[in-house]
């Protein structure tokens, strides 16, 4: 005899355990996606950190503006060696030579002194001659401690020989002061060297030996004689 069994279907699972099945799924999703997102954040951090350009370096202060209402005075404790020389004018000599000299300069002070008349040619006078003041040669400098004269004093060398050579009458002393105390040792010796030396260029540019005579030390010379080198007309 057949007997027919009911047949079985697979068992549901019962609602209370889905739910519970459903919560904890979620959860783990949950924390799964929430780390993966904290993973790109720093990821995406470290990278912003990582291309970031170098900050600017700091650009300098600009400077202020100069005040206008602010006047530059000249310094008046430097005073140059030619600046009372004047403006360079032309001057005619006696044998036709045209030098250009300046205004304020020995060159002109020399000519001056040549070119006024001779106290004893003047009638009625019979005061005793005075002679002139000694001459500073004013552009003429020496090599410190040394008797070699400096290039820029040759033009003035070239002027005062070619003065000479127009007037052959005149004769000339020239003296060397080398400090304020010229009469220690190394110091003289120095200004008889130096004094030998202006002969000797003037010697060599034309002038008549017997017309220059060296004088280291003058009497006439002013006590307060700046340092340099002088011409004292003794004849004319």
């Amino acid at each position: 005899m057949l007997s027919f069994l009911p047949k079985k279907h697979p068992a549901t699972p019962h609602p209370t355990y889905l739910r519970g099945w459903a919560v904890a799924t979620g959860l783990l999703c949950l924390l799964c996606g929430c780390a993966d997102s904290s993973t790109s954040e720093t990821t995406s951090t470290a990278d912003t950190v990582e291309t970031a350009p170098p900050p600017a370096p700091p650009q300098p202060a600009a400077a202020a503006p100069p005040d206008s209402t602010q006047t530059t005075q000249p310094d008046t404790t430097k005073t140059s060696p030619t600046a009372t020389l004047g403006p360079f004018m032309p001057r005619k000599l006696p044998n036709g030579l045209a030098l250009t000299i300046p205004a304020n300069g020995t060159e002109t002070r020399l000519l001056d002194l040549l070119q006024a008349p001779r106290p004893d040619s003047v009638a009625g006078v019979s005061a005793p001659i005075i002679p002139p003041p000694p001459l500073a040669i004013d552009r003429l400098t020496f090599a410190p401690g040394l008797a070699v004269l400096q290039p820029e004093s040759r033009e003035q060398l070239q002027n005062l020989a070619a003065i000479l050579n127009a007037y052959p009458a005149v004769w000339l002393m020239v003296g060397t002061h080398t400090t304020d105390a010229p009469t220690a040792p190394a110091n003289k010796k120095l200004a008889q060297q130096r004094t030998q030396t202006l002969l000797t260029e003037l010697t060599r540019l034309g002038v008549a030996a017997n017309r220059l005579q060296p004088q280291g030390l003058t009497p006439t010379a002013p006590a307060n004689a700046p340092p340099g080198s002088y011409l004292f007309v003794t004849k004319r």
